[in-house]
């Protein structure tokens, strides 16, 4: 039997598991394999961006996609379910300055309002889109299945920025401009953003007056009072259920008690990657240290990981699993409420990303004490996933 040849709904679930590109490719056979492959190869579209390197300009490669898009919008523009907009996909070189086009803006402004199944965006200096032509903050708030926005320079303050993404569910910001920076405007009432489920930043200055369920801080906080301050605010402010944070290693156990802990009153599931640490003793140390401050939180799951892509000096051999496993015990001792722990005193296991030996907590006959057991690698990342997707009711 032919690929082709398959159930419609056999093929659309091999299509949604291969890229767009590849998808192209098959468009290329016939032309029952282009009315199949097509509405995957026009799910995702990236306009613009370093990495494209088109024969003409980004603002050209907007136009003609927006164009062709707009051309047929039941059989095109509906499959559009992905998009990302770089900055120079709208903007042009004046006199030797780059400015944007409010042209391109306006192109886009029409193919978003019209763009009906788009989930999510990745837009780069946005602000500067809003400037150029505010109708397009409308186009956005008016797409119904817009659920994750990745945002990347400068953004518009957050009352406008909650206007135009009511339905965001997920919401990243990307390093650069002002998109972490100080130049915020005022705080989100609680109810401006009653669907944000997850934010995902990396310095903890969003003046958000909103619960968030999931709360990701990148940039590890090191010992600077007004970091440490914001970082307080923040988490007290979005009392998340899921916190992530990174921790440089000159950050004292006081300060962490101080600043995060006490924020962090309603977390049920804590990640906590420490940076800058080369020895393997002193990642131990951290680690049964950490969790005794964290005693007073009424943790379900914690993650205690290193960063690094090489091992700390002095590093435990791989079979040698009786270490971790002492560690995990003193932790679970040490927060009475645990019943999960994850460890990688190791380091990433790729770049920014992590994959700890999971231990769960058993309560032995005599109830003195608790005991531990190792998970196997499939069972940590079920819990870890399970961890991760907490709230408020478990």
């Amino acid at each position: 039997m032919s690929l082709l040849a398959l159930n419609y709904d056999v093929l659309s679930l091999v299509l949604h598991m291969v890229s767009p590109r590849d998808a192209s490719q098959l468009a290329l056979a016939s032309h029952h394999a282009y009315d199949i492959a097509m509405p995957r190869f026009l799910s995702e579209a990236t306009l613009g961006g370093v990495f494209y390197k088109p024969q003409c300009s980004a603002t050209r490669q907007l136009t003609q996609f927006c164009e062709f898009m707009l051309a047929n919008v039941p059989e095109r523009l509906v499959h559009l379910q992905r998009l990302q907009i770089m900055r120079d996909a709208v903007r042009r070189r004046v006199n030797g300055s780059w400015v944007v086009d409010t042209a391109c803006v306006t192109l886009l402004t029409a193919l978003l309002a019209r763009a009906v199944h788009l989930q999510k965006v990745t837009i780069w200096g946005m602000d500067a889109l809003f400037s150029a032509h505010p109708p397009i903050a409308d186009a956005l708030a008016g797409l119904p299945y817009l659920r994750s926005a990745c945002l990347g320079g400068d953004v518009p303050a957050l009352p406008t920025l909650a206007h135009a993404l009511p339905r965001v569910t997920a919401l990243q910001f990307i390093e650069g401009g002002g998109s972490c920076g100080l130049d915020w405007g005022e705080q989100t009432s609680a109810d401006a953003w009653p669907r944000l489920d997850r934010i995902d930043t990396g310095h903890p200055i969003l003046p958000l007056a909103c619960a968030v369920r999931r709360v990701d801080l990148r940039n590890p906080l090191h010992p600077d009072a007004f970091l440490l301050a914001n970082a307080h605010d923040f988490i007290a402010r979005t009392r998340p259920v899921v916190l992530s944070c990174a921790l440089d290693a000159s950050l004292t156990d006081t300060d962490f008690a101080e600043y995060v802990v006490r924020a962090a009153k309603h977390a049920k599931f804590l990640e906590v990657v420490l940076h800058r640490c080369d020895s393997m003793s002193g990642v131990i140390a951290w680690m049964t240290r950490i969790a005794r401050v964290l005693g007073p939180l009424p943790l379900h799951g914690l993650s205690l990981c290193r960063s690094g892509s090489l091992p700390p000096a002095h590093d435990l051999p791989a079979a040698n699993t009786n270490a971790l496993h002492a560690v995990a015990r003193v932790v679970m001792e040490a927060v009475p409420s645990l019943r999960y722990v994850g460890l990688q005193p190791h380091g990433e296991t790729t770049y920014n990303c992590f994959g700890p030996s999971w231990y769960r907590a058993s309560s032995l006959s005599s109830g003195k004490a608790h005991d531990v057991e190792l998970l196997s690698r499939a069972e940590g990342t079920a819990v870890q996933r399970v961890l991760q997707g907490l709230d408020i009711y478990d």
